[in-house]
């Protein structure tokens, strides 16, 4: 435990830097760039473009809250839905911090078991939510290529790498998840795995105790699935909710695209290179995938707007930036709001 608290603090330590570093090689990505003419680039977008843009983003965390309400309720446990936003906002907090996301479904697991919430739920709510994010991004990929048939074209050889990379590996994923769901004693097969190899490396001690904490929690783990299994708009309703969360964030730099000269015959094109960015981001275990996203953008999108840094910096900022400092607004509130209920008690 002191062990990953150090990690965390290691990397609440770098975010700031990459952060820096990655805007830094953004703008200095191309000679004519100027901190006055992004400023300009931002004071001459059409009206009602920027507001989308921020409103997509604030559906994103939205989305992600109704997914998890929507789950718990299906599963026999109300929630609120300021509550449920302050779990979306802790999973994409600590999922930016922490390399390949690895920080946010922990973070929202302690904040639903203070919350009430049964741990073999959290661990059903969570697995589920994670399937159907994984599948909303393997979903938007034939939508794309419908829409969009040469977007691939549009990026050069390493970034169609990333990309095609990136595909594979959501796929297995998402097969490997299903697997889990249909397939519970997978996860018992898995989890004893785990405890044995900690144990032979002499990280963990007493197997024995966890394996019955584990074996104890396996029956209200199976009911959490068997409903879930006899409940198809449980699936469906999981998917819809995070399928909404993938376009929400997929569109941010499509209306910074309009609002600053696109057109409505481009807007498939710039909606089809954010996707593959999203894909090809994947493959690099860094917070944010920072340098990652922003390398597989300005090679992307140069071949369809000639604006290519301001709008990296602009969709980054709202998407990413803005999202992330948002989401700490958010926990911080909620954690303030607690305090007061908790000392007024």
């Amino acid at each position: 435990m002191e062990k990953k608290k150090n990690n965390n603090i290691v990397w609440m330590i770098l975010f700031p830097i990459l952060a820096i570093a990655t805007v830094w090689m953004v703008a200095s990505s191309s000679k004519d760039f100027s901190w006055s003419d992004f400023m300009y680039y931002v004071s001459t977008m059409k009206p009602g473009w920027l507001e989308a843009a921020v409103l997509a983003m604030l559906m994103c965390i939205l989305a992600e809250g109704m997914s998890y309400r929507f789950i718990c309720k299906r599963l026999g446990h109300k929630t609120g839905l300021n509550q449920c936003i302050t779990w979306s906002a802790a999973d994409i907090f600590f999922s930016a911090l922490t390399p390949s996301a690895t920080g946010g479904q922990p973070a929202t697991a302690v904040l639903m078991m203070r919350s009430g919430i049964p741990g073999a739920t959290c661990s059903v709510v969570l697995l589920l939510n994670l399937v159907m994010y994984t599948l909303a991004i393997l979903a938007v990929g034939p939508l794309v290529l419908a829409i969009c048939p040469g977007v691939f074209e549009l990026f050069g050889p390493l970034s169609k790498v990333l990309v095609a990379i990136g595909f594979v590996m959501q796929l297995v994923l998402s097969l490997f998840f299903i697997i889990l769901i249909l397939r519970d004693q997978l996860i018992w097969r898995i989890a004893d795995g785990a405890l044995s190899l900690l144990e032979k490396l002499r990280i963990l001690r007493k197997k024995g105790e966890y394996r019955q904490k584990l074996a104890n929690k396996m029956p209200e783990y199976r009911a959490c699935v068997e409903l879930g299994r006899k409940d198809p708009k449980l699936i469906f309703g999981a998917f819809a909710f995070n399928l909404l969360q993938r376009v929400s964030l997929l569109l941010v730099p499509v209306f910074v695209y309009m609002g600053t000269g696109g057109t409505i015959q481009g807007a498939p094109a710039a909606f089809g290179v954010q996707s593959c960015v999203v894909l090809g981001s994947n493959v690099v275990p860094l917070p944010g995938a920072m340098g990652v996203v922003e390398y597989l953008f300005l090679d992307g999108y140069s071949n369809i707007t000639p604006n290519t840094v301001s709008m990296a910096l602009l969709s980054r900022g709202i998407s990413f930036y803005g999202c992330f400092l948002l989401c700490g607004l958010i926990m911080l509130v909620s954690r303030i709001i607690i305090g007061l209920r908790n000392k007024e008690k």
